[in-house]
């Protein structure tokens, strides 16, 4: 686990610094903690890309979680195991959700370069949890409830956005 401070700005990654993956809830301690995985499969990612990535969400108190009306009581966030980001360029952030999603969801004119590089990113680097939305991507580490990895868990709330696939944990378990 990492180590994120408030007012370090210490690099963690290549790309990204304390500042900006410092927890947003108005509460957070000095200090907290996030997943390697979970910065590991981010700096993949931004490598992949090579376009600047926005950070919109990283570790959560129980107070700002339960703020929000869709956040999920048992989020990754609130362990410091997930991290919700969108490219900082609009059509960057389209563009390369698109590529993530034929890439990953089985799609045949997926570029065999981004299948490559993306199941790394994703996959090798733990990541169990992958949601799609409008405006931005989450990516998390989450555990089973036997305390090993999971099989990846997907959910889509794009409304048809990027692509006609409707992703859920059912479909991504019966496509594999």
């Amino acid at each position: 686990m990492a180590e994120i401070c408030k007012n370090r700005g210490q690099m963690i990654r290549p790309n990204f610094n304390e500042t900006e993956l410092y927890s947003g809830s108005p509460d957070a301690p000095e200090c907290h903690y996030l997943d390697d995985r979970v910065l590991d499969a981010l700096q993949c990612l931004r490598n992949w890309s090579g376009a600047p990535i926005k950070i919109t969400s990283t570790f959560r108190t129980e107070l700002h979680n339960n703020s929000l009306e869709r956040a999920s009581k048992t989020s990754q966030h609130l362990k410091g195991r997930a991290i919700d980001f969108r490219w900082a360029d609009r059509k960057d952030h389209d563009k390369y959700i698109k590529r993530i999603r034929e890439a990953l969801i089985c799609s045949k004119n997926a570029n065999q370069y981004d299948v490559q590089v993306l199941t790394n990113c994703i996959y090798n680097n733990g990541i169990r949890g992958m949601g799609f939305y409008e405006t931005f991507m989450h990516i998390d580490t989450r555990l089973g409830i036997d305390g090993n990895p999971p099989q990846m868990g997907m959910w889509d709330t794009t409304n048809n956005k990027y692509d006609d696939f409707k992703l859920t944990g059912e479909w991504y378990r019966d496509s594999v």
